[in-house]
This record gives structure tokens, C-alpha cells and sequence, in this order.
């Protein structure tokens, strides 16, 4: 071994998800809030212990079940839960960690959008909910909504969560 690691032993970065990514789409556009853990580790003890939230932008298209697009920004707020190696400015760990980003799992999200996501079936991925009521003034109000169901979130937080296992690396 060489460089870092011999001098203080095995150095990594674990990432993991903390809950349900938020999904927000408009047309044309997509919006995904997730919030990550980020420990940077010595054999195994942590030294730095970051919590962030990721938020990207970008481009979405649906057509029949299929959702593709593009991830065109990030933006990261990160917040330094603790630290044993001294004071870590968070505006520099948040630039580290968009430098990450940018250079690792945007490309992958990129790669994952360009290729799709395939709907099981609209049912069990999307709850639609309906209004239909007369007005005061004898006018017809017709409004829909939808949230995506327990299921679509769960399959969302899988790719997000197969996303970001990749990024535990050995410095």
C-alpha cells in the first residue's frame, strides 16, 4: 500500500439513502430529492459523518408506461454531523460532494434515465384521485391528482439505493 492508506490504514466512503427519494414532475421537467448519509472511515471507524440532501433537475418524458429522460443539474446541501479529525467547513465539504457527484452517480442516474424505467402497470405505480363537483354558479369542476403508490416508491429507492452502493470506494 502507498500514499494514504499506509499511513493511517484502510480509507472509504459509504453512502447510503435515508429514506424515499421525492419525486416531482412537470412537464418536461423532473425534480428528485433524496437524502444521503456520507461516512468517510479509518479501518472501519468512521471519522467524518455527513448528511446531505441531493437534489437534481432535469428533463422527463412518458410515453405509455416508460419513463426516460436526463439529469441536467445537482445541487447539494450538506451538513457536517461530526467530525475527529477537527472543524470541516461545510461549504467545502459541499463542494467536495458535488464534485463527487457530478463525476459518479449523475452519470449513472444519466445512463438509467437514457434506458428507462418501465411501469408494471399504471395501477399498481400510480394512485390517481378525482374530483368531479357543480359549483355554486352551476359550473362543473373537474380536477385530477396522482401520487405514485407505496410500490413505485419502494422500486424508486431500490435504483436510487443500487445507485449509490456503487460509490462505496477506497480512497
Amino acid at each position: 500500500s502507498s500514499g494514504i492508506n499506509a499511513e493511517y490504514g484502510e480509507v472509504t466512503c459509504k453512502i447510503t439513502n435515508l429514506r424515499h427519494p421525492e419525486l416531482e414532475f412537470d412537464a418536461g421537467l423532473q425534480k428528485i430529492n433524496v437524502p444521503l448519509r456520507v461516512l468517510v472511515q479509518v479501518d472501519g471507524a468512521t471519522i467524518i459523518n455527513l448528511r446531505l440532501t441531493l437534489n437534481t433537475r432535469g428533463d422527463l418524458s412518458i410515453r405509455g408506461a416508460k419513463i426516460t429522460g436526463t439529469c441536467e443539474e445537482i445541487d447539494t446541501k450538506t451538513v457536517v454531523v461530526s467530525s475527529k479529525i477537527g472543524d470541516i467547513d461545510a461549504k467545502v465539504a459541499n463542494d467536495i460532494m458535488d464534485d463527487i457527484f457530478l463525476k459518479t452517480i449523475i452519470p449513472d442516474v444519466n445512463a438509467f434515465f437514457k434506458k428507462g424505467f418501465t411501469l408494471p402497470c399504471i395501477e399498481k405505480a400510480i394512485d390517481v384521485r378525482r374530483v368531479l363537483a357543480q359549483t355554486k354558479d352551476d359550473f362543473l369542476r373537474v380536477c385530477g391528482d396522482f401520487s405514485l403508490t407505496k410500490y413505485t416508491q419502494d422500486k424508486i429507492r431500490e435504483v436510487v439505493e443500487d445507485i449509490v452502493k456503487k460509490f462505496t470506494f477506497a480512497f
